[in-house]
């Protein structure tokens, strides 16, 4: 796993969550779940992190990360709204690009095979072991971690997702939902009327890349065909589904049933809390995930 890097999309501005929720901490330990995401990878032999983040919130990061020095070896990358291919001469956004733009920001520092996450997602350890087998075993090709989608839904509130559809293990289409939700047991859409079973294959944005996908994913396409530049975002999976498109890219899916939690919303973090203190009291994680080093 040291050849492959994690790349961390951190950037985000936590405008539902009212915060840096990537910075909020958790546990016993007062860990963040990026935290706890690093744990695991360092477990499975990952050494090498790029982190994507915004200029402005560099010394929360230093400061956070600082005890993994000696243990991985971590880059900062700021997304930069400026830092696109075109030029525009009406410059009034003010929110980072999306997640396939993080992904490009980053590809001036990512020189081998990555593994890209959402700072904010907790995978849950079953789901970062199955990632690595699969790149011990197809180290040449790309995958998708995919999670059902009732395991990746909060107690309350909309959340964003990628549904997949899947055939012989091969990632045929992703569709980006902004807003999905589950009320009276019933999972839907609340802007397209569509319902969903629950065990569709879904995406938390948990990728491992080969180098050449930087190549073919074409920001210049989001820009001709978003009329609105101050509020659009090139989402991951946007950019994916037109390189499947295309022909360009050949993604395996890997399903797990591994326990997701995560926070979009103020509300969640009650979930998180209560999900973090049970995987602490059944010894996958202890209480200080570091006390100067590792406690691997």
């Amino acid at each position: 796993m040291n050849s492959v890097t994690v790349l961390i999309l951190a950037a985000g501005i936590g405008r539902r969550f009212g915060g840096l929720k990537q910075l909020t901490t958790f546990g016993p330990g007062k860990h963040t779940i990026l935290e706890y995401s690093l744990f695991d990878a360092y477990r499975l032999g990952f050494r090498r992190v790029v982190c994507v983040i915004r200029k402005i919130h560099q010394k929360f990061f230093d400061e956070l990360l600082a005890p993994l020095h000696g243990y991985m070896d971590i880059e900062f990358v700021y997304q930069e709204l400026k830092d696109i291919p075109i030029k525009i001469s009406d410059f009034r956004r003010t929110k980072p690009w999306g997640t396939a733009h993080a992904v490009y920001s980053a590809r001036n520092h990512l020189h081998s095979p990555f593994v890209t996450i959402n700072a904010d997602d907790f995978y849950g350890r079953p789901a970062w072991e199955q990632m690595a087998d699969f790149i011990r075993r197809k180290f040449s090709s790309n995958a998708l971690l995919a999670f059902r989608l009732d395991h990746t839904l909060p107690s309350s509130g909309a959340v964003a997702r990628g549904i997949c559809r899947v055939n012989e293990n091969r990632l045929v289409k992703i569709e980006e939902f902004s807003c999905i939700i589950r009320s009276n047991g019933v999972i839907h859409s609340l802007e397209q009327d569509r319902c969903f079973a629950g065990d569709e294959p879904t995406s938390l944005n948990f990728w491992y890349f080969q180098r050449e996908v930087l190549h073919k994913m074409d920001f210049k396409r989001f820009f001709s065909e978003e009329m609105s530049l101050t509020e659009a975002e090139w989402m991951l999976p946007v950019a994916i589904q037109s390189l499947l498109d295309e022909g360009k890219i050949d993604i395996t899916v890997v399903n797990t049933h591994s326990n997701w939690a995560g926070i979009t919303h103020a509300i969640d973090v009650k979930d998180v809390i209560s999900y973090i203190e049970n995987v602490t009291r059944s010894g996958i994680y202890p209480e200080a995930i570091w006390r100067g080093k590792f406690s691997i």
